[in-house]
């Protein structure tokens, strides 16, 4: 065995080679899929955020617009209305009515207050109405309790908002460009390009829709030609909310503008996005940068945080793991036929060297008997006739067993090659049996041994399917292996029992059987060492093995009746005819 070393050092050098190959080609791969997983993990996030951008633009849209609709004259808590009849149609003159604003009685929930910055710096409310306009409001529009805590309110944003902070927010020209929010990319901004387009196309949807509600107040209302309003502007001032705009009136700059109600918002804003973004936060840009378009809303300074989102189930084998699966199912059919090859190649290698070896011991012994007991022959050395007919005898046992040898060998042969002809006949089992009874008997006179064949009960019509040569040939080996093996047991029986398809011929020795070990390697050809069968009797170890393919192909079988002691019994299972 330790000659084909070197074949299994080949062999496990290639399999390191490949299996090291398909262990860095299955990290990568799996490397691969994990991306893959990440990335569509990251585009489900994606889409997600990009629909609930577009859903709270498109709320907070509506809040503004609602804003924006509002003139300039709204910011005083009564305006004078242009022009107004009696009820006969008479024409009152211009500024001796009052109207109420809409803002002094407005209570939304995402407001806490409207405010004006004057010329002069001076801060007031549509809501917090002063003098004899204060009575007025009192008594028809709103309580004293509202006009307090508006007024409070008021007071608390005259201390946090500077008109200086403000003024610096609305620096911008009072009329916008309605293309103001496109831009131009360069090569750093290049990355972000579909992040920074779906932003402006937000930004710029949101602005038309409050400019284009703004342009329908303009026409209603029909503004002075002296008068130039705004548009709002969201904005962060000591961590409060601020929608402001310019007007200028007279060339007078005014700022007017609206306290929102963050928290009030923000709920709303998550409930929209509940479905998409269950675990969003939103967090206030206080410098309102322009970093993070990806996750800025376009209507106000707020990022948008998406925290984790569920995405699909992955499939338990993508195409990648199935891809790999189905590799490594190959590698290892490889690897182990290339084994099963290997080990097969040397296995056979091992007992044709087996066979050569025992085969030259079984012909060396008979043939040195020939060439001595010849020689003494021819030469006259044996004078007497009875010591000259046993040296006969004993050349004709010699090339009886060379013929049994040459036999089954040369049977082996033509049964691994192909070439055997099945010449299956039906035939009476019992006459067959008295035939070869004789043959039998000389075998086992000569192993002084005794042979009993029980088939006087048989049925003389029970007939068998098979060829009678190799069925012969059968049982004269396990006769032959029984003489061989178990002469000290002095007796050999054959006996018969019949089944529904099968007929069972039975060959049992009471010599000492059979070892585990040895039942198991018992049917393999040129199992049989030289050592073996020069320590323990002739052979090459064929006998058994040739035996079993010659019942097979006659569709039997030859098996070993493990339970019977003492001894070893075999049985040769023949189809009925």
């Amino acid at each position: 065995m330790w000659r084909y070393c070197w074949i299994w050092l080949i062999f496990g050098i290639c399999l390191t080679l490949v299996l090291f190959s398909m262990g860095h080609i299955t990290v990568t791969v799996l490397n691969l899929d994990q991306a893959e997983a990440v990335a569509q993990q990251k585009n489900v996030v994606e889409e997600h955020l990009r629909l609930a951008l577009w859903r709270m633009d498109s709320a907070l849209t509506q809040i503004i617009a609602q804003e924006s609709i509002s003139p300039y004259f709204f910011y005083t808590s009564f305006y004078p209305t242009e022009r107004a009849y009696t009820r006969m149609f008479a024409e009152i003159a211009q500024g001796e009515i009052l109207m109420p604003s809409p803002l002094l009685t407005q209570n939304s929930p995402y407001v806490f207050l409207h405010f004006q910055y004057h010329p002069n710096q001076e801060l007031t409310s549509p809501q917090v109405p002063s003098g004899n306009m204060c009575d007025l409001a009192e008594s028809r529009y709103v309580t004293i309790e509202q006009v307090n805590a508006y007024e409070s309110l008021l007071q608390k944003l005259s201390q946090s908002l500077p008109y200086e902070k403000i003024l610096a927010q609305l620096s911008s020209p009072i009329r916008p460009n309605p293309n103001a929010h496109e831009f131009v990319l360069s090569p750093v901004q290049q990355n972000n390009y579909l992040n920074d387009i779906e932003w402006n196309a937000r930004s710029k949807s949101a602005y038309q829709a409050s400019n284009n509600q703004s342009q329908i107040i303009y026409k209603k209302t029909g503004l002075p030609e002296n008068v130039e309003q705004g548009v709002f502007k969201p904005f962060w001032i000591n961590e409060k909310l601020i929608l402001a705009r310019r007007v200028l009136i007279q060339n007078k700059n005014y700022i007017q503008g609206v306290w929102l109600n963050w928290k009030s918002l923000e709920e709303v804003l998550l409930l929209e996005i509940q479905d998409l973004l269950p675990k969003a936060q939103l967090q206030p840009l206080y410098d309102n940068a322009s970093h993070d378009r990806e996750r800025k809303l376009a209507t106000l300074p707020v990022l948008v945080i998406p925290g984790d989102v569920a995405s699909p189930r992955p499939p338990l084998l993508s195409s990648m793991r199935l891809s790999l699966v189905i590799a490594w199912s190959c590698v290892l059919l490889s690897v182990i036929a290339v084994g099963l090859l290997l080990a097969g190649t040397v296995a056979l290698s091992e007992r044709r060297a087996t066979f050569v070896s025992s085969v030259t011991h079984e012909l060396r012994t008979p043939l040195t008997t020939f060439r001595m007991y010849t020689e003494m022959l021819v030469g006259g050395m044996i004078s007497s006739v009875e010591k000259r007919q046993t040296y006969l005898k004993t050349l004709q046992v010699e090339a009886e067993r060379l013929s049994h040898l040459v036999e089954n060998v040369l049977s082996y042969a033509r049964i691994e090659r192909g070439k055997v002809q099945n010449r299956l006949s039906v035939f009476g089992l019992k006459e067959f049996l008295e035939r070869i009874h004789q043959r039998f008997s000389e075998r086992t006179t000569l192993a002084l041994m005794s042979f009993e064949g029980k088939t006087s009960s048989l049925d003389s019509s029970l007939k068998i399917c098979a060829d009678p040569t190799a069925v012969e040939q059968i049982l004269f080996n396990l006769v032959d292996n029984a003489c061989k093996y178990a002469s000290f047991g002095k007796k050999i029986e054959l006996e018969i029992l019949e089944q529904e398809h099968f007929v069972q011929i039975q060959v049992r020795d009471y010599g000492p059987g059979f070892t585990t070990k040895q039942q198991k390697r018992l049917f393999r050809p040129f199992s049989k060492s030289a050592q073996e069968a020069a320590g323990v009797a002739p052979g090459v170890g064929l006998g058994l093995a040739l035996s079993r393919r010659l019942a097979r192909q006659m569709k039997g079988d030859l098996l070993l009746e493990t339970a019977v002691q003492p001894g070893a019994c075999f049985i040769v299972k023949i189809p009925k005819s």
